[in-house]
């Protein structure tokens, strides 16, 4: 009786203890890696286009109909998406809510706080500048924000907090600075700020899409400089008495001021 005839081995089989031939080849591992790189690239860009816009279907809904009035399920309905998919990227309304707030008051604050420390007066309308240019980028999200501030839950009302203080001390540490240096007025800083910040806060209602808003941003730069900016041009005669008792005036708010810093130093 004869020997069984050896059946010829495919591609796919290997000869006994030798490696398969995509490990033995050279860089198999290295090529394998680079192939899966675009794949991942591109679902990460899905992925990111997709919760782009569900932020701004939750962000329309939550405006319309408030936070509390708005589910989980109509956000997925005007996302066109089931509920279940909707989880994939978001898991809760909190959720949600906490990422448009981190959009919104964290990187503003994050942009005031970037600034390179200039001049108080140009430090000054650079803020303003940055802060005017952002709020109208952002307008929906800021008038959601301002809209529902009762309605935040507490660990996204903490968030939002912790970004308005911080963009409070972005413009309150410049306005000091300049009155400290003798180039803004002695004014009441608290103030000051709250009314350039609520200034630049109205861009959000009234700002519509055709509006040139670099010009906006320029415009409320010189304005609040203005505000402020102790004038001492003692060269040129006044052109009134009230001229001649606002520069005293100043001059009274000023001395005030460093007497006050030196009794607390």
């Amino acid at each position: 009786m004869s020997a069984p005839t050896p059946r010829p081995r495919t591609k796919a089989q290997a000869a006994p203890g030798a490696a398969a031939p995509d490990a033995a080849a050279p860089g198999a591992a290295e090529r394998r890696k680079k192939d899966a790189a675009p794949r991942r690239r591109s679902s990460g860009a899905r992925k990111e286009l997709v919760e782009r816009q569900i932020l701004d279907r939750a962000t329309a809904l939550f405006a319309e109909r408030g936070f509390a009035g708005t589910s989980l399920q109509d956000v997925a309905e005007a996302s066109g998406l089931t509920r279940p998919a909707l989880y994939y990227y978001f898991s809760s309304k909190e959720e949600l809510l906490a990422r448009l707030v981190r959009e919104t008051t964290m990187d503003a604050a994050e942009q005031l706080e970037a600034l390179p420390e200039l001049a108080p007066e140009e430090h000054l309308r650079e803020l303003v500048r940055t802060s005017t240019t952002f709020q109208a980028r952002h307008r929906d999200q800021f008038r959601l924000l301002l809209r529902s501030e009762a309605e935040l839950p507490a660990d996204v009302t903490e968030l939002y907090t912790d970004g308005r203080r911080r963009v409070f001390r972005a413009y309150q540490s410049v306005i000091e600075r300049g009155v400290t240096a003798g180039v803004f007025r002695a004014v009441d800083v608290r103030t000051v700020t709250l009314g350039l910040i609520g200034m630049v806060n109205w861009v959000t209602w009234w700002n519509q899409p055709d509006v040139d808003i670099a010009a906006v941003a320029d415009e409320f730069a010189e304005l609040a400089v203005a505000s402020v900016l102790l004038h001492r041009d003692r060269d040129a005669a006044p052109a009134s008495v009230h001229a001649v008792m606002a520069m005293l005036k100043d001059d009274l708010a000023l001395l005030e001021h460093h007497l006050g810093e030196t009794e607390r130093s």
